[in-house]
């Protein structure tokens, strides 16, 4: 199911927030970057004892933020027995844009915007060692975006992508893109 529609829910400034709804709903919100793995332990935790017929509805209005973040909740979305909603409701970017598409639903506000783009990262250490953590990043980064971002992203937008490209969307374009593949 997808929806373009005007923001339903109130702001939300704190960075990650469970909120019980009805008997089935859990609301969770990723506003603000992406810190460290260890602030989403609940999210993941209760997206993986989640038990069919729950819905989560992950709402995103988010810079990006650390790609160890990204994979754990990517993870815990796809090993859920329960169905995962991405609620877009401002700037859904880089790690956001691919926890979203990790979703099995979408809805999209009407203001919402997205952005892919290759990991944005820095070392340290000998060039050696940071050339081979950049090209395994590299290597993932292309893996990651392929896979969960296609359909809704051509193959020739991802070599975009991985050529150092951003690339952005309107909510009505990332809508047509779903609509398209739905």
């Amino acid at each position: 199911m997808v929806l373009l529609a005007p923001c339903l829910y109130p702001p939300n400034t704190l960075k990650i927030n469970m909120v019980p709804s009805m008997s089935e709903e859990v609301h969770y919100y990723l506003y603000g970057s992406l810190l460290e793995p260890e602030h989403y332990v609940d999210l993941v935790e209760d997206l993986r004892k989640a038990e069919p017929g729950d819905t989560f509805y992950i709402h995103i209005n988010c810079g990006g933020g650390f790609v160890s973040t990204e994979s754990c909740i990517i993870n815990a979305i796809r090993s859920s027995s329960a169905t995962v909603v991405g609620v877009a409701e401002g700037e859904i970017y880089s790690a956001a844009a691919l926890i979203f598409f990790s979703c099995d639903e979408y809805m999209i506000h009407e203001y919402s915007t997205f952005m892919l783009h290759d990991v944005s990262c820095g070392f340290e250490g000998k060039t050696t060692r940071v050339k081979a953590e950049l090209d395994f990043l590299r290597r993932i980064s292309e893996k990651m975006h392929t896979e969960i971002c296609s359909p809704y992203i051509t193959a020739a937008e991802i070599k975009q992508i991985m050529a150092g490209h951003d690339l952005w969307f309107t909510s009505e374009e990332i809508l047509g893109r779903i609509d398209k593949h739905s």
